[in-house]
């Protein structure tokens, strides 16, 4: 598996996405600031350890997040 810093950006908005339909409702989930949500979902960034432990904790798969590979397992690697 090879790993770039843009496949976890993207993994990241994925995730991201999935929690909510707007960057607000995805900043007041995760606790941070809208711009900062704009950040991550325009595959700008991804978010820093402490927010990666937020986004454990309310269900997203930061395994996949980091490494691509699902909790479960499954990869989207062809």
């Amino acid at each position: 598996m090879r790993w770039t810093d843009w496949e976890m950006r993207a993994r990241a908005a994925e995730e991201l996405n999935k929690l909510a339909d707007t960057p607000q409702e995805i900043a007041k989930i995760v606790g941070c600031p809208v711009s900062l949500v704009k950040y991550w979902l325009n595959e700008e960034g991804v978010p820093s350890h402490l927010y990666l432990k937020k986004l454990y904790e309310i269900g997203c798969d930061i395994l996949y997040i980091i490494t691509g590979v699902r909790q479960n397992g499954d990869t989207n690697e062809k």
